[in-house]
């Protein structure tokens, strides 16, 4: 156990500490006439190396339960933040460890959202308005958790888009939100800087089943 939570504080001290970070540079293999090579390894292996390489934080967990027992494990000072979640599954969960739950959006340290599906390839969060979660949530709290099932885990963007179409019998939400990573803008003198629209830190919880 206390392996275990030595490896997740240091994942979360580096990712907070990332706040004037280089862009991370992203090989997909075979990239050549607009045709991919698929890369090695199961969708799971390949959107944990596309994510940290944008610096998000992966976990991947058996189920909801397992969520909140590593969720405990983080530092206390973010457990004692204002959080809101719209995961029903894990609301008794984050009661039972004592965290202080919010239903306003404004008022809210720590985001806790589903999402539509994961892009393997890009490492990315697709997100829509139709969620509960809404538009503000997911980019509003500084810390961003974001929890997922292995069957949303698709292996590219063209893959995800039809995953959607089917779900929504080809009506889309009115808006889709690909997250990559924490926030990031190299407006400032063309300085790349973290956390400055959006969250500084973003988590995936990957459930097994």
């Amino acid at each position: 156990m206390s392996d275990s939570r030595d490896i997740i504080l240091e994942l979360i001290k580096a990712a907070l500490s990332n706040k004037n970070a280089t862009e991370p540079e992203i090989n997909y293999t075979g990239a050549t006439g607009g045709f991919f090579v698929r890369e090695p390894g199961s969708h799971v292996e390949l959107f944990e190396r596309s994510f940290t390489r944008l610096q998000g934080v992966f976990f991947s967990c058996n189920n909801i339960n397992g969520v909140g027992d590593l969720l405990i494990q983080f530092p206390s000072s973010l457990l004692h933040d204002q959080w809101c979640c719209t995961v029903p599954g894990l609301i008794p969960v984050l009661q039972q460890a004592g965290i202080s739950l919010v239903n306003d959006v404004l008022q809210a340290e720590v985001a806790v959202t589903g999402c539509e599906c994961l892009v393997a390839r890009t490492g990315s969060v697709i997100l829509s308005a139709a969620q509960l979660s809404g538009r503000a949530l997911p980019v509003y709290a500084p810390v961003h958790i974001v929890i997922a099932n292995v069957s949303q885990l698709l292996y590219d963007t063209g893959n995800a888009i039809s995953f959607l179409q089917k779900k929504y019998r080809g009506n889309l939400p009115s808006s889709l939100h690909f997250i990559a990573g924490p926030s990031r803008t190299g407006d400032i003198e063309k300085t790349l800087v973290m956390g400055v629209h959006g969250p500084k830190v973003v988590f995936v919880f990957l459930l097994d089943g």
